[in-house]
């Protein structure tokens, strides 16, 4: 009994670890992760389907501004990745695929309209200079 252990305790001892650096090293992401949502206007039919079927309420219709109301229909689709639990229903039940998730996992931070994304590129970034 006494020998297996000591045999176990030098090998774990002289071998690599089981962890990585991150973020300095980090290990593949695996096929299918479910990770940040990423949003095609261009794809969008404003159905509202994504907005209806989120647990979280992490989705919110929000209207076009004056700009693309011609090229664009009224109503898309905002996600709140602070509120999102990343279920992937949007992107399952989204009829022409605007709405697919990506592997992307790097989400933490200190500003909460950060995470918020908005279909609209100016309102994005009128969303983040309000915070500063």
């Amino acid at each position: 009994m006494k020998f297996e252990m000591f045999f176990e305790i030098t090998k774990n001892l002289f071998s690599r670890p089981m962890t990585v650096q991150f973020p300095q090293q980090s290990i593949p992401i695996a096929d299918g992760y479910r990770g940040e949502q990423i949003f095609d206007i261009d794809e969008c039919t404003s159905c509202g389907l994504c907005f209806r079927i989120c647990p979280n309420r992490a989705i919110e219709m929000i209207s076009a501004p004056d700009e693309y109301k011609n090229k664009y229909s009224e109503v898309y689709p905002r996600i709140d990745l602070g509120k999102c639990c990343i279920c992937g229903k949007c992107q399952d039940i989204c009829p022409k695929g605007g709405i697919t998730l990506t592997k992307n996992f790097f989400l933490a931070t200190f500003d909460p309209n950060s995470v918020i994304r908005d279909p609209f590129p100016e309102r994005q970034s009128e969303l983040v200079n309000e915070e500063t």
